[in-house]
């Protein structure tokens, strides 16, 4: 072996054997820091998504994009011949739901604590078996659950700054509840996506973690390599008359471990203790090498996320794009979140108001501007069809009928069956 491989195995240059799961991951530990190591699990907990949410601009971002919109739909009831009601009581408490809190925050802190964590929950005030009083949020990560009973623990503790409550599951007429000793309070969770022999709900961030990490430290490496002034990479040999033995190459390893690796290291000019022959250098802006990494990143985010691309990237940010993209980020991403909330809240929440059965709290479509165009040229598109009135297509656009407009219209022309016989056409079958 030459001397240049000497060198190499004593800087412990090893191969990796690769596992199905590959041969390194990204993992939490129990004090909360994420570390690289051998490992499959990349559960994390919902503080833990409430940290990378405050660090990764990107899951931010898509984040944002989602529960600042879902805040703003306007609410309404639906009845079961989807009546459209805009007046309940039920709809007054969501749109008003304490002295303390908007609705818009109201809907975007539940939001954004379902999107990160698949779980959100709501304290309602007053006689559980009364229409409660007021509402106010929780974040995931004051709640904790003792002992698991079926899919869901029988006692939930909440321990938030504004509520230091526990509620115990009661079944209450054939609904099971989280209920306060003195049945003052109902603790309602909202949960999707569980991870397995867990009653805790899955973060997307899960399956994100190292595209959460890649974007902080790819950060962290471009801000270092421009505060130490972009040195070039540069490839050394020993330069010595003698061999270097075991010793000196572990000591040799581990000052470039400790001082010359690292995002936070980029860039330094690389000074070692023994005499070494430069091989090889080159350097400009291409070293900034995780550019690529974080953009592939961000797409798998965003995709993740159901956000449309040309709503955040610059290469498929064009105008028709754009326009394109907004309605499938609501219909996408913004309403499923949205109707999956406001299901739980049917079915949790709606009950303790008489003479419910049969709503459904729902969101005026017709109400979204950004989804207008969208309306106006499906109406434009069922124009073309037959077999439709023309107040079956006005719905289509949130319109109300009008007279005359229960006529089935038939052919290019917009003819209806009426006019074709009566203007000569023939008889009509």
């Amino acid at each position: 072996m030459d001397l240049f491989g000497r060198f190499q195995k004593l800087l412990g240059k090893k191969e990796k054997k690769s596992g199905s799961f590959g041969t390194e991951r990204i993992v939490i530990g129990d004090n909360g820091k994420i570390v690289f190591m051998r490992a499959t699990n990349n559960k994390i907990t919902p503080k833990q998504a409430y940290d990378i949410y405050g660090k990764v601009s990107v899951v931010y971002d898509a984040v944002d994009k989602i529960s600042s919109r879902v805040a703003s739909l306007n609410l309404v009831m639906k009845g079961k011949d989807r009546e459209i009601i805009k007046e309940h009581e039920f709809l007054k408490l969501l749109q008003n739901p304490d002295t303390s809190i908007s609705k818009t925050a109201f809907w975007d802190r539940i939001a954004t604590s379902y999107s990160l964590t698949h779980e959100a929950y709501i304290v309602a005030r007053g006689n559980v078996k009364n229409p409660p009083l007021a509402l106010e949020t929780i974040e995931p990560y004051y709640v904790e659950g003792i002992t698991l009973k079926a899919n869901m623990p029988d006692k939930l503790i909440v321990n938030a700054p504004n509520e230091r409550r526990e509620y115990y599951l009661k079944n209450i007429d054939g609904r099971e509840r989280y209920i306060s000793n003195d049945e003052l309070n109902e603790l309602i969770p909202i949960i999707g996506k569980r991870y397995a022999n867990d009653w805790r709900g899955m973060s997307k961030l899960s399956v994100l973690l190292d595209e959460s990490v890649h974007i902080e430290a790819g950060n962290k490496h471009n801000r270092s390599l421009l505060e130490n002034n972009l040195t070039s990479s540069k490839i050394f040999s020993p330069d010595t008359g003698d061999s270097i033995d075991e010793e000196d190459g572990d000591e040799l390893r581990n000052v470039i471990e400790n001082y010359y690796t690292g995002y936070n290291n980029a860039g330094k000019p690389l000074i070692l203790p023994y005499p070494l022959r430069l091989l090889s250098q080159g350097g400009n802006i291409k070293d900034m090498d995780y550019a690529n990494l974080i953009a592939v990143d961000e797409t798998r985010i965003y995709r993740a996320y159901n956000i449309p691309l040309p709503l955040v990237k610059d290469s498929t940010m064009t105008q028709a794009n754009f326009e394109v993209a907004i309605p499938f980020l609501y219909y996408d991403a913004i309403i499923p979140v949205f109707s999956f909330i406001a299901d739980e809240l049917t079915i949790k929440l709606l009950p303790r108001y008489k003479n419910s059965e049969g709503l459904k709290l729902s969101y005026d479509e017709f109400a979204i501007p950004s989804l207008q165009i969208a309306h106006s040229k499906m109406m434009s598109d069922l124009k073309n069809t037959e077999c439709l009135t023309r107040n079956e297509i006005r719905a289509r656009g949130g319109y109300e009928d009008v007279e005359g407009g229960d006529e089935i219209l038939v052919s290019a022309g917009l003819v209806s069956l009426t006019d074709r016989k009566t203007e000569g056409y023939g008889e009509v079958e």
